[in-house]
């Protein structure tokens, strides 16, 4: 099996919540990979999130692993998705997700960039998702409906139906987000340590279990 073949980097400040997040997209040898770390302070704590997302070569989500680090102790969860759109999560079958087709991050712009490619949505084109929603630092995961319209080619409009949330942003080539008013904003990707870099953005380092 090859090795994956990075395709892009990215980082982004919190605007809402001091913190950052760095990610990495990956072309593997059945698909892509989104692999990332957070440091974000939310009001329950610091928290240190560290996730991968496998997918298909349509960008269908296929299996995520997420690692979740907080004053409380560290939790750790596996979601899977089978090709019938049937999802366990850290072993169990969870019939509420039947029927999703994406995965989202409500404290990351990253994972927009797997839906958005997913869709490949003409400009003036609207759809509507049903997506298995992972909150933080509550990261056990619900079914939500949400909307995407592509305005133009490099900006979108989202729409949570669950919660009347709504969001004009823009992306690059790749789809990664470049600005998300009042959530986060583009940083430039340190480089590499041996640079002057900082460390923190290895983000495609393996999973542990």
């Amino acid at each position: 099996m090859s090795a994956p073949r990075v395709v892009a980097h990215a980082s982004w400040r919190a605007l809402r919540h001091p913190g950052w997040e760095a990610a990495t997209l990956s072309e593997v040898e059945d698909g892509w990979r989104l692999a990332g770390r957070a440091e974000i302070r939310f009001p329950e704590g610091p928290t240190a999130i560290r996730y991968r997302i496998d997918c298909s070569r349509r960008w269908e989500p296929r299996a995520v692993q997420l690692v979740l680090r907080t004053p409380a102790g560290r939790r750790r969860i596996e979601i899977l998705r089978s090709e019938a759109r049937e999802w366990t999560v850290s072993g169990f079958r969870n019939p509420d997700l039947r029927g999703c087709t994406d995965i989202d991050f409500a404290a990351s712009p990253a994972t927009n960039t797997v839906t958005l490619n997913r869709l490949a949505l003409p400009v003036g084109k609207t759809t509507e998702i049903r997506t298995t929603y992972v909150m933080f630092p509550d990261i056990t995961p619900i079914a939500v409906r949400q909307r995407y319209t592509r305005i133009s080619e490099r900006r979108y409009f989202f729409e949570g139906l669950h919660n009347g949330f709504s969001r004009e942003f823009e992306v690059d080539e790749r789809n990664l987000v470049t600005t998300y008013p009042e959530g986060w904003e583009r940083t430039p990707v340190p480089q590499r340590r041996g640079a002057g870099a900082a460390r923190r953005p290895r983000a495609s380092r393996r999973m542990n279990p």
